[in-house]
């Protein structure tokens, strides 16, 4: 089942582990449960030097989210 889903950095995941400081992309996280446990995973959807994808990621699964309401 879906929890959160978020764009950004966190305490796992700090803005120090990337090259730009977290100004030309920051981490999409999907935190969902499986059975009982709460699980949480990272995504950086097609990265280049200039940054990743995560932004259209996270409007287009909101977007989705969104409609099966």
């Amino acid at each position: 089942s879906f929890e959160q889903l978020y764009l950004g950095f966190d305490e796992v995941f700090p803005r120090l582990l990337v090259k730009s400081m977290g100004l030309l992309w920051q981490p999409l996280r999907i935190r969902f449960t499986d059975g009982y446990k709460s699980k949480t995973i990272y995504l950086i959807i097609d990265y280049n030097l200039v940054g990743t994808r995560n932004q259209l990621w996270f409007n287009t699964i909101k977007e989705i989210l969104m409609l099966g309401q």
